[in-house]
């Protein structure tokens, strides 16, 4: 699997966990908001989920929410998602209609 780009803030597994569960939901959505624009090429689940850690349903959670707030957009590539930051997908649709 490709090798993504990871903020160098990331905190480690036993820090995390010492999070109260409020700061880890604002910690999650802040790091992959991070992971998104550090990849403007597209990044899946299972690339974040190798690179960091967090659970599959974790992130996948966190990325809809992103999604559905504009904060982020999901491409469904038959039966991948690839996310993205907006500003990557305008350049794609930018790109796409020349």
């Amino acid at each position: 699997m490709a090798k993504i780009n990871i903020p160098s803030d990331k905190l480690e597994k036993e820090a995390f966990k010492t999070l109260p569960a409020k700061e880890k939901e604002e910690y999650v959505s802040n790091l992959l908001k991070k992971i998104l624009e550090l990849n403007p090429e597209g990044i899946t689940i299972s690339q974040i989920k190798e690179a960091t850690g967090l659970t599959y349903s974790t992130i996948w959670h966190h990325l809809e929410i992103l999604s559905c707030t504009a904060q982020g957009h999901k491409i469904s590539r038959g039966n991948l998602d690839v996310y993205y930051t907006l500003q990557r997908l305008l350049a794609i649709q930018i790109e796409n209609r020349y």
